[in-house]
């Protein structure tokens, strides 16, 4: 039982990894009305080296915001949203639910540590480049972006 817990340990630490490449979007300086703890990737042991993650074509990814919101009202329902941002356009993540408590315990509180976990398979059909991938949350006075670069294979 030991030699398994150390094994799971093991595989944790090695495939999710804190990536620090994370930064607002656009030219804020701020998160938006959210301090932004911690940005992890799964897997993703590019992060180790501050690299982007390499994100295979045909497997799962698990992408997990820790934050803590700075709002004057309770949250019980946001919108989440993915995209591949461009000079041009956001390209949103197809097929995502954007049922944002679907994916994090709701309601939001001010000063309230909370986190936000989704699962995405990486369709084969993604054109392999580096991107910079897009989060942004809104509802009701509370929001957030945040921009990251991922390297689809």
């Amino acid at each position: 039982m030991l030699k398994a817990l150390v094994l799971f340990l093991i595989y944790t630490v090695a495939y999710c990894e804190v990536t620090k490449l994370y930064k607002p979007c656009g030219k804020s300086k701020s998160f938006g009305t959210v301090k932004l703890n911690e940005v992890r990737v799964s897997p993703c042991p590019q992060a180790e080296k501050r690299k982007p993650c390499v994100l295979k074509r045909g497997h799962n990814v698990t992408i997990e915001l820790d934050f803590t919101p700075n709002i004057k009202k309770t949250v019980r329902e946001f919108k989440a949203k993915a995209a591949w941002a461009t000079k041009l356009a956001d390209i949103p993540l197809p097929n995502m639910n954007s049922n944002g408590c679907a994916f994090t315990d709701c309601p939001l509180e001010n000063g309230k540590p909370a986190s936000y976990k989704f699962n995405l398979l990486i369709a084969k059909s993604y054109p392999t480049r580096k991107y910079d991938a897009k989060w942004r949350f809104n509802g009701n006075g509370f929001n957030l972006c945040m921009i990251f670069p991922i390297v689809i294979q």
